[in-house]
């Protein structure tokens, strides 16, 4: 007959733990307090989104005028368009790495286009609206691309030259 051998239970002693010591975070300049982001990038705090938005929208309104004339007629150059786009961004605070930046942003470029509009004078309604991609890397530029037919078109309805309809629509001088 075979034998059969039966495990016995290991007896095993309870583990002890000590508390863990933590001790608190001293800041230094530049490092953020509780409730503030920090900049994946810079490692330094992120200035307010309105600030930088407002900030973003007036690059941008401006940029636009000078990438439209650049263009002469012709299309816009895609790649003078991202270039620009991350020079704003960049300009304006808002990391180019950053979704969240990045949807800001796209948020930022969807209000300038209600304020062309209003501006312009232009029908909503009979606009084409843009179709916002759900990567805002693909949005993006888009969106800009778009908003370069738009301040021609506006100027054109308004009978005024895009950096004026810029100007009005932006609140800020260009020139």
């Amino acid at each position: 007959m075979p034998r059969t051998v039966v495990p016995q239970p290991r007896q095993t002693q309870p583990r002890q733990t000590q508390p863990r010591q933590t001790q608190p975070r001293q800041t230094q300049p530049g490092q953020t307090q509780p409730g503030q982001t920090q900049s994946p990038r810079t490692g330094l705090p992120r200035r307010e989104l309105p600030r930088r938005a407002d900030e973003l929208t007036r690059l941008i309104g401006r940029g636009l005028v000078e990438v439209v004339a650049d263009a002469a007629g012709d299309d816009l150059d895609d790649l003078v368009v991202l270039l620009q786009l991350s020079r704003w961004l960049r300009q304006a605070g808002f990391e180019v790495t950053d979704r969240d930046d990045l949807r800001a942003a796209c948020a930022c470029l969807v209000e300038l286009r209600a304020r062309l509009l209003a501006v312009a004078g232009l029908d909503p309604a009979a606009e084409p609206v843009p179709l916002v991609a759900f990567d805002p890397r693909v949005a993006l530029p888009s969106l800009v691309l778009y908003l370069g037919g738009l301040l021609v078109r506006g100027a054109r309805q308004r009978g005024v030259a895009p950096a004026q309809l810029a100007e009005q629509a932006c609140g800020s001088s260009y020139g």
